[in-house]
This record gives structure tokens, C-alpha cells and sequence, in this order.
């Protein structure tokens, strides 16, 4: 079976990553680097404990007895969680009331809807792989022609939130937290992202069971979804401890795999 990160976790990890960022704006990068790495660790030493956790009680089979109600309104909830921390990346702030009355952050914000829904169009009309990717680059050729024709440099560009700061960092592989920068972690601005890494524990829990019960289709063979759970955990947790992502079982990869007689 091939076991990896999903893509579908990234949107919650931006939505966290963001949140942790607007609290601490005004903190200096030996602040704000070493909280985000350990927000991002600690959400996968956390999701790895609950995977162990609902194998240990043999919850394996719950997902199949999910009501379809309960299944829509959870993912109903993740997708406000994606356009929440769409929104947050792309306006540099956690959307509020107060932003319908700042035309800088409805400016930053917009350029995000018009993408998302040209997106949302185009896919449901063109079921074609390069979709997205044409859409992608068309997009980046959108902006920086605006860019370029609105004269504008690319200090006063990141000034105004268009573009990201990107600050120079030693290329350090590990440890990605060393001992001294724990003393500079926020851990209550990680502890206030509560929600973000539950939700991701959560998903990665569903999208695993999910996902066995799709690989057992594919081989042909049965398998014992709280045995995947632990094992699944455990290299989570690891990989938290670690610095790395957490990732889960993945049908298509292994059906593509069983194909070619792995």
C-alpha cells in the first residue's frame, strides 16, 4: 500500500499557518519561524496520537456507519475552513466583519474570489486535466501583466500584502527546531489553533478509513482498518516528532501500483 501526504490537508495547514502568523505579526522571524514549524509538528504528533487512539479502541469500521447527513455537514465545515484560510492567505488577515469596511483587504481579497469561482466554472464545463494548470498559469500571467503594467516594484508590491516577504534562512535540515528556539515558541498562539488541528486529525482520520475500504476493492483482500490506524499513527507521530507531515493511505497510488503487479 502507498501511504502519503494529501493534498486536501493543505488548505487546514495554510488556514493554521496563517492564523498563527496574524497573531504574531508584530514578533520578530525568530518568533514567528519556530512556532509555525512546531504548529505544523505538533499537528501531526497529534493526528499520529488519534489515529493510534481510535485504533486502540477498534473504532476502524465507525467511518461506515457515519450518516451521510453528519459526512456532508463535516465536509460542509471543512470547506468553510478552506475559504476562510484562502481568504486569510490572501488578505494577510483573518476575515471579519471589520474587513467589509477596509477597501485594502477587499482589494487583496477579491482577486481571490474572481479566481476561485472563474475555477469553480471552468471545472464543472472542462473535465480535462489541464484545466487546472492552464487556469494556473493564465492566472499568474493575469497579475504580473497587471503588475508590470501598473509600474509597480516588487518592495512596494510586498509592502501593500500582494506578495509574500520571504526572508533569508539558513538551510538547516535538522533538527527543524533546535532546542534553543523552543524557548522562543508561542505556544499559545499554536494552543489557539485547537479547532485547525482537530480538524485535521479528523479528516486525516476519514480520509484513511475511506480509503482502506477502497483499497480492499482494488486487491481484492481484506484488511484490518485498526491495524492501519496504529501503523498509520505510529509513522505520524514520528514524522511530527521529526518535523514532517502527516499522511495517510492513498487508493489511487495503490490501485496504479496493484496495476503494474506491485
Amino acid at each position: 500500500m502507498i501511504c502519503a501526504p494529501r493534498s486536501g490537508l493543505a488548505p487546514v495547514f495554510a488556514a493554521i499557518v496563517a492564523g498563527l502568523y496574524s497573531l504574531m505579526s508584530d514578533a520578530g522571524a525568530s518568533v514567528i519561524l519556530p512556532t509555525l514549524l512546531m504548529g505544523i509538528m505538533v499537528t501531526s504528533a497529534v493526528t499520529g496520537l488519534f489515529l493510534i487512539l481510535l485504533g486502540q479502541l477498534k473504532l476502524g469500521n465507525l467511518v461506515r456507519y457515519i450518516p451521510y447527513p453528519v459526512m456532508g455537514g463535516f465536509f460542509a465545515g471543512i470547506g468553510y475552513i478552506f475559504i476562510r484560510g484562502g481568504l486569510t492567505v490572501a488578505m494577510g488577515n483573518t476575515p471579519g466583519l471589520n474587513t467589509l469596511t477596509d477597501s485594502h483587504l477587499i482589494a487583496l481579497g477579491l482577486p481571490a474570489i474572481v479566481f476561485a469561482l472563474v475555477l469553480y466554472v471552468v471545472q464543472n464545463r472542462i473535465d480535462h486535466w489541464s484545466s487546472f494548470p492552464l487556469l494556473l498559469v493564465g492566472a499568474f500571467a493575469v497579475f504580473y501583466g497587471a503588475f508590470f503594467a501598473g509600474d509597480m516594484s516588487l518592495a512596494s508590491a510586498t509592502a501593500d500584502g500582494w506578495l509574500p516577504t520571504i526572508g533569508s534562512t539558513p538551510g538547516i535540515l535538522f533538527p527543524v527546531v533546535s532546542l534553543e528556539d523552543l524557548g522562543t515558541v508561542n505556544w499559545a498562539a499554536i494552543v489557539s489553533q485547537a479547532g485547525g488541528i482537530a480538524v485535521v486529525a479528523l479528516l486525516s482520520a476519514i480520509i484513511l478509513l475511506l480509503d482502506t475500504s477502497g483499497i480492499e476493492i482494488i486487491t481484492k483482500r481484506e484488511l484490518s482498518p485498526d491495524r492501519e490506524l496504529k501503523v498509520m499513527g505510529l509513522t505520524d507521530f514520528a514524522s511530527g516528532i521529526l518535523g514532517g507531515y502527516p499522511g495517510v493511505h492513498v487508493a489511487s497510488d495503490t490501485a496504479f501500483t496493484t496495476k503494474l503487479g506491485g
